[in-house]
């Protein structure tokens, strides 16, 4: 929810950049165009007016940048940004028409969010998330100058359309709708939108014979979990129109164009459905109940970039690499392939573009490749450089992901301290699920600490849980793992119950001592 709420006050302060920052240049030509033929009407203070705008801009601009970059002067410049917001806006919202000021609110309310959230936020967290920003790839066709190109042409794109459709609108006769109705409409539009395109990816997927495992349209999010699907709407997404779809390889062979298809289809469908809905928009007529009081035209754009992702794979390198080893790792879900088929050459030359959790994953994927394998040695000192990364980046994983950590802190490097210091971890996170890994991670780090008694009792829980999840390489690993923790168990168990007895026998019998 923070990191949307940050992405809204970003974008906000990007759009009054763009707007304020020409003002001074706008008005000297405007009055260098019409001349100064009244002379009791001196340009100074015109000037003076534009020129404060654009200052403000300039400052618009900084704040916009510092926040969207995740620099250690976000916090400063974001309050300072927020408080302008709010003190600027609100006469300019009290004089203005309530039904030109729909959109203004935006301005206010982005002041009172930026101030909560830089305010508290303290400067470690905003340090934490400079150091785990993504960073551009060596040869992933994007450039520090350029990447910011296809926002500002978007936004500009977005108002200009956006004013062309109202003034078509009202030339036609169009009858519009206001306030809260509007924004309804523009969320469900903007959604269908999304669903459409999602549609796309997800129906090219499934003509490839990919499988798959995610499908989200806004805040409607359907996931495959253990061979289940699940349904989430999350709040946090409300009024987000981003969606993706998760479809993973059947074949870990499969050629590349499968997956160009499945990237393009999504702008491709959204192209087409967006043609037809312009040509209605001009084919029916204005009282037309179709034309929605003008919610057609915001059918007539493609507001997705798949084409970074196109051109990557058409280029080979590091990013096709990383894309390749997860493609190999999710397709265990659906083939019989298990962690010791990965590639470790593959994953090698992936960690060129890994970054933050993804090299996190990626050292967990070797992990589970020699723990597969049965190579201890080698499992235990993958998990060491998964710890290391993690302490490095002070990354913010998800509880799930914890479990495979404690299981191969527990098991691989038999260390009971770093195993409940691994488990408090998650626990601070308030796990909700409860499966087989959960359960795997418990029984290791009871054994390890040698509580055999809880440790036999979340084998039985999650041994139960690992017999009814799907046949599939990744399922079949975890099933592996069980039989691990057995043996590990019962070879603990009867090698205490063996030092009791050679304690008993050792120690003297008082019963037959003389008096």
């Amino acid at each position: 929810m923070l990191t949307l709420l940050r992405k809204f006050v970003a974008y906000v302060f990007g759009v009054e950049a763009l707007i304020l920052l020409p003002m001074l240049p706008l008005a000297a030509y405007a009055l260098q165009r019409s001349g100064y033929h009244n002379p009791r009407l001196s340009p100074i203070p015109a000037l003076l007016v534009a020129a404060s705008f654009t200052l403000l801009g300039a400052l618009f601009t900084v704040a916009w940048w510092t926040v969207k970059t995740s620099k250690r002067s976000a916090r400063t410049w974001g309050i300072a940004a927020s408080s302008i917001n709010i003190l600027l806006s609100l006469p300019l919202l009290l004089s203005a028409h309530i039904r030109f000021a729909g959109f203004l609110w935006l301005v206010p309310l982005s002041g009172v969010v930026g101030i909560f959230l830089f305010l508290s936020q303290p400067k470690s967290a905003v340090a934490a998330a400079s150091a785990t920003k993504i960073r551009p790839i060596p040869g992933d066709g994007t450039h520090v100058l350029v990447n910011p190109l296809p926002w500002l042409i978007g936004t500009v794109g977005g108002f200009a359309g956006y004013f062309w459709c109202v003034r078509w609108c009202h030339d036609n006769g169009v009858a519009r709708s206001y306030g809260l109705l509007r924004y309804a409409q523009v969320l469900i539009a903007l959604l269908l939108v999304t669903l459409i395109h999602e549609a796309g990816h997800a129906i090219a997927a499934w003509s490839v014979e990919m499988k798959i495992r995610a499908f989200v349209v806004g805040p409607f999010q359907f996931r495959k979990r253990e061979g289940k699907w699940t349904f989430r709407f999350d709040l946090a997404t409300t009024f987000s129109a981003g969606g993706a779809t998760g479809a993973v390889h059947t074949n870990p062979h499969q050629p590349v164009w499968c997956d160009l298809f499945m990237i393009a289809a999504g702008p491709l469908i959204n192209l087409a459905t967006g043609t037809i809905a312009l040509c209605a928009v001009f084919l029916l007529e204005p009282t037309s109940s179709l034309q929605a009081g003008g919610m057609l035209f915001l059918f007539g754009g493609e507001q997705y970039s798949d084409g970074a992702q196109i051109y990557q794979f058409l280029a080979g390198g590091p990013f096709a690499s990383l894309h390749g080893a997860f493609a190999l790792v999710s397709s265990t879900l659906v083939t019989p392939l298990r962690p010791r088929d990965y590639d470790l050459d593959l994953m090698e030359r992936a960690e060129a573009a890994a970054q933050g959790r993804q090299r996190l994953l990626l050292r967990l994927f070797r992990y589970q490749h020699f723990l597969d394998c049965g190579q201890l040695p080698e499992a235990a000192q993958a998990v060491a450089e998964a710890e290391a990364i993690y302490e490095e980046l002070a990354l913010d994983i998800p509880a799930e992901l914890h479990t495979s950590i404690i299981f191969g802190v527990a098991y691989a490097t038999r260390n009971p301290a770093a195993a409940r210091m691994w488990w408090e971890r998650m626990e601070a996170k308030k796990p909700t699920r409860f499966n087989a890994d959960y359960w795997a991670a418990s029984c290791a780090m009871y054994w390890i600490e040698g509580n055999f008694y809880a440790a036999n009792e979340s084998w039985y829980k999650g041994a139960a849980i690992a017999q009814h999840l799907p046949k599939a390489g990744a399922y079949e690993f975890d099933r592996y793992k069980y039989t691990l923790l057995r043996k590990a168990i019962d070879e603990s168990s009867a090698a205490q119950a063996k030092r009791r007895e050679s304690e008993e026998s050792d120690a003297p019998d008082l019963a037959f001592q003389p008096a």
